[in-house]
């Protein structure tokens, strides 16, 4: 059975579950492979649940590590892939909670590494209950995903195609939020925060940051470490020519 599974959250997954539908399979043959599962949505998700099928029962593929680093969901804390070799399927979520979301935008969601040498074959399936009741299902649709393939000792990381600033969540916040920002290309990066008469509250970010999705949290003080009072703040990125600024509201 699943390596992980925590029961608490499984309501809220069958709640939660966005799953596209494919027409075709997609088999990949090899002794060890890593699969970035991509992720292209057009708005921000509320929550990421995907049931897969990766190789047939008997089949000498094993599922054996994935990891979120680097991807559009890193910042998760609710996030986990559960794995059942035995039956040869994998169930990935990743649930915000306060308010938070899924950013909108092209990136990967997780990587998966398999070995053996039998093809390995991913498709959406159902998991369910030993009475048959079906836990995960896949009929919801909307969502389009794409499977790239390297080799285990040549990772590619997946970044994002323009510079982006997301709204921070969760919003209104009290006392803490988190920022996400993506780069598409290494940048000086300076994120500072603002009160209502322009003057700056805190610098977040001030350096070289490397390509990928950035996430930077404000704790609700300035540069002093004072805490600051409620009220609506801005906050303003500046990436190389990229500028952007978005407003935040904390409550007390």
């Amino acid at each position: 059975m699943y390596k992980r599974m925590y029961w608490g959250v499984a309501v809220l997954l069958v709640l939660a579950l966005v799953i596209p539908a494919w027409a075709n399979k997609i088999a990949v043959v090899g002794t060890s492979q890593e699969v970035s599962l991509k992720l292209n949505n057009n708005q921000e998700l509320g929550a990421l649940v995907l049931a897969l099928k990766f190789a047939e029962p008997g089949s000498d593929v094993v599922l054996k590590s994935f990891s979120f680093q680097g991807t559009k969901v890193d910042y998760i804390k609710c996030k986990e892939v559960l794995i059942d070799n035995q039956e040869k399927t994998v169930l990935v979520y990743a649930i915000p909670f306060d308010e938070a979301y899924i950013p909108a935008g092209e990136g990967s969601v997780v990587s998966l590494r398999f070995e053996g040498n039998d093809p390995i074959t991913l498709e959406p399936t159902k998991i369910s209950r030993q009475d048959g009741i079906s836990l995960i299902s896949t009929e919801a649709k909307g969502l389009e995903f794409e499977f790239n393939t390297t080799p285990v000792a040549k990772p590619k990381k997946d970044l994002p195609s323009s510079f982006s600033l997301s709204q921070n969540h969760p919003n209104p916040f009290n006392p803490s939020t988190i920022i996400l920002y993506a780069l598409p290309q290494g940048a000086h990066v300076n994120l500072v925060i603002y009160n209502v008469l322009g003057q700056k509250v805190k610098t977040l970010v001030d350096d070289f940051q490397t390509a990928g999705f950035q996430s930077v949290e404000w704790d609700g003080t300035n540069d002093n470490g004072s805490v600051t009072s409620s009220g609506i703040y801005f906050y303003k990125l500046v990436a190389g020519d990229f500028t952007q600024t978005k407003k935040m509201v904390m409550l007390k």
